[in-house]
Order: structure tokens, then C-alpha cells, then sequence
């Protein structure tokens, strides 16, 4: 490996995922102002699929024979389809039972970029390190955020 060289990557990803859940949650709670005890349980199902698409394009650039700096954008593209059925019932002291059952459609999308630069260093042994920075910005439907990161990796390859 020759100091100088330059290089460059194009990424392709794609995952597909399906998942169900039920989940019953029970237990007692007082209400700010009134003095009943309620109880209260709520139950939970959903049936989703998510579906992702990843794109990136990675520049490289050998600083010298043992480390190379390397980094660039990337794109991922999620769909999420599917519903949430929610049952809410409420017992006061009286053991006056209120039921209420709603279900939510989960059919939404979203996409997550950024970008990250990192440096690996590997001695002729094959043990290595490697430093990484990264930003990205979350999106789905109406809620966006954005972070950074710093990341160390140490590992043999062999």
C-alpha cells in the first residue's frame, strides 16, 4: 500500500423487517386531585414492517502506509407500515370499570443523512485502530433530530 493513493466506494444497503408485539401493562395509580385508588390495565398490539434503503459514497485517502483517513455522506431512506391497537380500562374504588380502545395507524417515513470522517491505523501484525467522527440528522414524519459521535474501535485482522 502506497502513501497518496486515493479511493473511492459506492454503498448499497436494503433491509426489510417485520414484528408483532402484545403487551399488557397493569397497576394502580392515585389521581392528583381526588382521593380513589384507580387500577388501571392497558394492553398493546402491533403488527409492523419496516423497509430501509442505505446509500453511501466513501472517499479514502492513504496518509501513509499504515493509516488511511476515510469518510463521507450517507443516505438512508425507512418506510414503516402497519397499526397499533390500544385498549385502556380503568377500575375506580367503586369498581366502576371505563373502557376505551383506539387503534393508530403506523404508516409513516422518514430518512436519516449525514456525513463521518475517520482514521485507521494498522501496524504490519495485523492489529489496528481506528477514530471516527460523525454527524447526522434524523427525520420521521413531523419530528426531526441531530447528533454527533465519536467512535474508537480497536481489532486484529487476520
Amino acid at each position: 500500500m502506497q502513501q497518496g493513493n486515493f479511493s473511492q466506494a459506492v454503498s448499497f444497503g436494503y433491509s426489510r423487517h417485520s414484528d408483532n408485539d402484545e403487551l399488557i401493562t397493569e397497576g394502580e395509580y392515585r389521581p392528583l386531585f381526588g382521593s380513589d385508588v384507580l387500577t388501571y390495565s392497558r394492553q398493546s398490539i402491533y403488527d409492523q414492517e419496516t423497509e430501509a434503503f442505505d446509500l453511501a459514497w466513501i472517499f479514502g485517502y492513504r496518509a501513509h502506509k499504515r493509516g488511511l483517513i476515510y469518510g463521507g455522506p450517507f443516505l438512508i431512506l425507512g418506510d414503516l407500515s402497519g397499526q397499533e391497537m390500544l385498549e385502556l380500562t380503568v377500575t375506580d374504588e367503586a369498581g366502576e370499570v371505563t373502557s376505551r380502545q383506539d387503534t393508530l395507524n403506523l404508516d409513516s417515513d422518514g430518512k436519516l443523512y449525514g456525513v463521518n470522517l475517520a482514521y485507521e491505523y494498522k501496524w504490519d501484525f495485523g492489529m489496528l485502530i481506528t477514530a471516527e467522527v460523525s454527524w447526522a440528522k434524523f427525520t420521521w414524519q413531523d419530528n426531526s433530530n441531530s447528533d454527533a459521535s465519536v467512535g474508537f474501535i480497536v481489532g486484529y485482522t487476520f
